[in-house]
């Protein structure tokens, strides 16, 4: 377990990691019959990505690699001298590796991963994000802390 002995503050934020899919490269007849699509992906990720008049919404980090997704795990969940997942891990006992191999999987299923911190009273933008997510496989919320 770990325990921290600086000081900590009462976070006024939650934190998000949002698995969702890479938009696809569509075809030139795909876009002629279905012009609406070509803008569809970048919308999605500006979407995802507003950070909004509350202060603690961010704009977030996206990993779209799995070289990316272990720089911004070990950025999130490291301490001290972590320098790989593999430390991490090993001096963890709250699920981590299974939380790992969950966004792993998942960068390696086409989805791109989102961290993201949403003030607790950005109430509109977890509404949205929430109905975003829901009974949708293309965007999931793997956790909300």
């Amino acid at each position: 377990m770990k325990m921290r002995n600086d000081f900590v503050t009462n976070s006024s934020s939650s934190s998000y990691v949002i698995a969702y899919r890479k938009m696809p490269e569509l075809d030139n007849e795909t876009l002629h019959k279905y012009p609406w699509l070509k803008g569809y992906g970048e919308l999605l990720e500006k979407t995802l990505l507003a950070e909004g008049d509350w202060s603690d919404t961010t704009k977030g980090k996206i990993a779209k690699t799995k070289e990316e997704l272990d720089q911004l795990f070990i950025d999130r969940y490291g301490w001290g001298n972590d320098k790989s997942v593999e430390d991490v891990i090993a001096h963890d006992d709250e699920g981590m590796y299974e939380r790992y191999e969950e966004m792993r999987k998942y960068v390696e299923n086409g989805f791109n991963i989102l961290f993201k911190n949403i003030d607790n009273d950005d109430d509109v933008y977890t509404i949205i994000l929430a109905n975003m997510a829901k009974d949708n496989e293309n965007l999931v919320i793997l956790e909300d802390e």
